[in-house]
């Protein structure tokens, strides 16, 4: 398999996996989150320079241990992780997400795939870090939280299985991502 074969499969793989981690079962604590999430008032959260950012070591798709570290590493502890929710309205998306925080000052650092200098985020105290040493487990009142919650899970679980079936006939998966989202 040359190269460029090999990194399709890889993305389509990606793309496979991000499309069935959001294709899980609905819920009432769903149905109960997303309307309690969309109560809290969003805050701006300033993003900082990806360029910047991987210099810095900071990895994309891992602000929660991005988010630790920058806490750990900080000498005053005044830099605090807090986690709660971005919004993908497009998809009618509500994606955990860690940010850290100094008094107002509010900055995302984890390295993102689009260049907005600022973050609409809402800070969520329901959520909570179970203790783990080799991964992160997220729950929000007592109910497991995995990637986020859906506003429509129906219309998505929908819309990833269509979308499945266009990586399953062999299309492209950036073909498939500008397709449904």
């Amino acid at each position: 398999m040359g190269e460029a074969k090999r990194r399709e499969k890889e993305m389509s793989d990606r793309v496979r996996t991000i499309l069935e981690k959001w294709s899980f079962e609905p819920t009432q604590a769903e149905v109960d989150a997303v309307r309690e999430i969309e109560a809290i008032s969003p805050v701006r959260v300033e993003r900082v320079d990806n360029r910047q950012l991987l210099r810095q070591g900071m990895e994309g798709g891992a602000c929660h241990a991005n988010c630790d570290f920058y806490e750990g590493a900080d000498p005053e502890q005044r830099w605090k992780r807090v986690t709660g929710w971005i919004s993908d309205d497009l998809n009618g998306l509500y994606i955990l997400h860690s940010i850290v925080q100094r008094g107002d000052e509010r900055i995302c650092i984890t390295p993102q795939d689009d260049d907005r200098p600022l973050l609409t985020f809402r800070p969520d105290p329901a959520v909570e870090r179970v203790p783990d040493d080799k991964r992160y487990i997220w729950k929000r009142k007592g109910a497991p939280v995995t990637v986020g919650f859906r506003r429509d899970p129906a219309k998505t679980i929908a819309a990833n299985r269509r979308l499945i079936g266009f990586l399953d006939a062999g299309e492209p998966p950036m073909s498939v991502m500008r397709e449904g989202r």
